[in-house]
C-alpha cells in the first residue's frame, strides 16, 4: 500500500487503511487505493473492482462491480462528501471510521438514507469489528465515468 498525499505514515487513518489492504488482499480482492478520479475532484481511497467472491466463499457477491471504501477519523461531514462524490461512477459505497469518537446521529441517518455501508476499525485490536451492509448506488451514478474507470483500473498499475 502506497501512503496517501496527506499523511505521514502515522496516523489513525493510515492504521485504518493498512487493516483494510491486507484484509482486501486476504480476501484476494482486486483493488487499487489512492486512485486519483479527476472528474470528482477526489482519490479514493479504495476501489475494489473485479469478480468479487464473497468472504465466506459461498457464493459471488456480484458480477462485475465497483466498491469505494473512504476512511476518515474524525471528519464526518468531509466523508459524507467524499462518499457522495464517489458514489457518482461506484455501485457500492463504504465508510471506514474508527471505534472513537462515537459518529454523530446525523451522520449514521446519512449513510442509512443513502445506503452506504460502514467499516468500523478498533485501535486496541488493530482490526475490523463491525461491518455493515451497503445498498446498490443507483440514483447517483455516472455510468459512462464508470466504465471509464473500470478500463482504467484493468490496466497494469
Amino acid at each position: 500500500m502506497r501512503l496517501g498525499r496527506h499523511t505521514n505514515g502515522t496516523s489513525c487513518e493510515w492504521a485504518m487503511q493498512e487493516v483494510i489492504s491486507k484484509r482486501l488482499t486476504e480476501l484476494e480482492y482486486t483493488f487499487r487505493d489512492e486512485f486519483r478520479v479527476p472528474e470528482v475532484g477526489r482519490v479514493a481511497d479504495f476501489l475494489v473492482y473485479g469478480k468479487l467472491a464473497s468472504p465466506y466463499k459461498v457464493k459471488p457477491i456480484c458480477n462485475y462491480d465497483l466498491i469505494n471504501i473512504e476512511a476518515k477519523s474524525n471528519n464526518f461531514t468531509m466523508l459524507i462528501e467524499q462518499m457522495n462524490d464517489h458514489a457518482q461512477y461506484c455501485d457500492y459505497s463504504f465508510a471506514a471510521i474508527p471505534d472513537y469518537p462515537i459518529p454523530p446521529k446525523w451522520f449514521m441517518r446519512q449513510l442509512l438514507v443513502r445506503g452506504y455501508g460502514l467499516i468500523v476499525y478498533n485501535f486496541n485490536t488493530k482490526e475490523v469489528t463491525e461491518a455493515l451492509v451497503a445498498y446498490r448506488n443507483l440514483r447517483l451514478r455516472n455510468p459512462e465515468l464508470r466504465k471509464k474507470i473500470l478500463k482504467e483500473l484493468s490496466k497494469k498499475k
